[in-house]
């Protein structure tokens, strides 16, 4: 399994990599919107786990720019905002989870189901 972690935050990065250490995975890993669309073509990941808030392309517009060139790319907005709005503007971008960053430990559940599926 590849998977693409992106956050602006070094420290969330980090996080999310010792929550899904467990998985058999290559992880790559970035801090922006355009980082995520470009590294996503690139190494075309299974899954992305896409922050929203970053820098000048939000993860809302890559997730829309990823899933238009890579359908089938699983991808999961993990946030720490847990808001109605997000969640809709998510799901509308082609986001398949929303999970909320005072719950990374849903991850690895979340990969772990969908990978045996």
């Amino acid at each position: 399994m590849v998977i693409l972690i992106v956050d602006d935050s070094k420290m969330v990065r980090d996080s999310i990599k010792s929550i899904i250490q467990a998985i058999p995975a290559t992880i790559h890993e970035c801090a922006s919107g355009e980082e995520a669309v470009e590294l996503s073509r690139q190494k075309r990941p299974e899954w992305i786990l896409m922050d929203i808030e970053m820098g000048t392309m939000s993860g809302i517009e890559a997730t829309r720019q990823i899933k238009n060139d890579l359908p089938k790319t699983n991808i999961a907005i993990v946030t720490m905002f847990d808001d109605a709005e997000y969640r809709r503007e998510a799901r509308e971008a082609g986001a398949c989870s929303f999970i909320v960053k005072s719950k990374l430990l849903e991850l690895e559940t979340l990969l772990t189901k969908k990978k045996s599926n």
